[in-house]
């Protein structure tokens, strides 16, 4: 989380490691797996709601067409 403008907090704390279990479908487990990423990610937006991941250089700028 970017917290100042040259301040950054990085949590580590929720890493997942999906391991396969027999008893239940590998559907059924990887849906438990997703559930829980897309939670952590909701409650990051809650806490942080102007804050985006950029996975491209929005500021690069575009060489002349």
């Amino acid at each position: 989380m970017k917290v100042a403008a040259d301040k950054y907090i990085i949590d580590v704390s929720n890493v997942v490691y999906p391991l396969y279990q027999k008893g239940e479908t590998k559907c059924q487990q990887l849906q438990k797996w997703v559930q829980n990423y897309a939670s952590l990610l909701e409650r990051y937006v809650h806490h942080y709601p102007y804050q985006c991941f950029l996975f491209y250089d929005v500021w690069k700028e575009e060489p002349d067409s």
